[in-house]
């Protein structure tokens, strides 16, 4: 009877630790009917932890799209932040399927697994998950699972949990590195990573090719985990069934942003030069006046005159 007790409590304590183990969980509101259209590569991105102009495009998300999974229910607004404020964006090329994201880690993003990369699902890391429709729709965990993160000094750190059936050595933990980059400043987070449609399917990138995903944020601190997770294929409630994963539809690249160039300035004509002015109209002065007689000339005049006369009546008085 004790032994039977003794079971009875140990299985307690295990169910016990098995709810606590995701103390809090869910699956999105929107589970079933996640999709997104993405875009073509206007270029191919450049991995550098800087999300560039004319990379990507923004894929719009709702928090009803995403669940959380955390050890530590008094976390869960920590994983709702991220549903709500980080930002996805997405492109396609013929040879990779591109994500990138920003968001803000409230405990830093310092990976510390280096020494235990598998373990880094705990913390400081980001799950990238993809799968084929086939192995989504018929509901398996065939799935490509992987793991990205930068320790504090710059370092990768890189695993693979899973592999699909037929994928086995496509893609390694070594081949990693070199398809993405990380930057973290204090609490904010760029990552940019490319995943090669050969590691998971056999299309490969093309307007009309499909796939799944599920992208996992671990923003806990060390072993106290804390996941955002687009759509719900890779952790918590969902479990590894890619059921739960978003479906992605490839699509044309945008048009190229039209640059409007300023018209050069138009150089003004020179101004006419001005026409000297018209000449005025004078008015020709009246003619001066036939000069009249110095006075002086006139009394002379009037002597002479007089002499004249004198001398005429003496010559007239002599006759006489």
């Amino acid at each position: 009877m004790k032994k039977l007790v003794s079971i009875a409590v140990v299985m307690m304590m295990v169910l016990a630790l098995g709810v606590s183990s995701f103390a809090s969980t869910n699956v999105p509101d929107d589970d079933g009917n996640i999709f997104y259209d993405v875009p073509g590569c206007l270029a191919a991105p450049v991995l550098d932890g800087v999300i560039n102009d004319g990379e990507y495009s923004l894929i719009e998300t709702k928090p009803s799209q995403w669940s959380r999974a955390v050890s530590d229910d008094a976390n869960d607004g920590l994983a709702d932040e991220i549903a709500k404020t980080a930002k996805v964006y997405m492109c396609w090329d013929a040879d990779y399927i591109y994500y990138a994201s920003t968001f803000v880690a409230p405990n830093g993003f310092a990976n510390i697994w280096a020494d235990d990369p598998p373990s880094m699902w705990y913390s400081g890391a980001i799950q990238m998950e993809y799968c084929d429709t086939k192995s989504r729709d018929d509901d398996t965990t065939n799935r490509l699972e992987y793991g990205i993160g930068v320790t504090a000094d710059g370092t990768k750190v890189t695993t693979v949990w899973a592999n699909p059936e037929d994928f086995s050595d496509a893609y390694t933990a070594e081949m990693i590195p070199d398809n993405f980059a990380m930057k973290v400043d204090g609490n904010n987070v760029t990552f940019e990573v490319r995943t090669p449609w050969g590691a998971f399917q056999e299309a490969k990138g093309a307007v009309g090719v499909q796939c799944g995903i599920t992208v996992v944020y671990s923003i806990g601190l060390e072993q106290d985990y804390v996941h955002a997770q687009l759509a719900a294929g890779c952790t918590g409630e969902g479990g590894k069934n890619v059921i739960h994963t978003a479906l992605l539809t490839m699509k044309e690249a945008p048009p190229p942003p039209v640059v409007e160039e300023e018209p050069a300035p138009v150089e003004e004509a020179p101004a006419a030069a001005e026409a000297p002015p018209a000449a005025e109209t004078v008015a020709a002065a009246p003619a001066a006046p036939a000069a009249a007689a110095q006075t002086g000339d006139v009394a002379a005049i009037l002597v002479l005159a007089a002499v004249a006369a004198i001398g005429t009546a003496a010559v007239v008085s002599k006759k006489r």
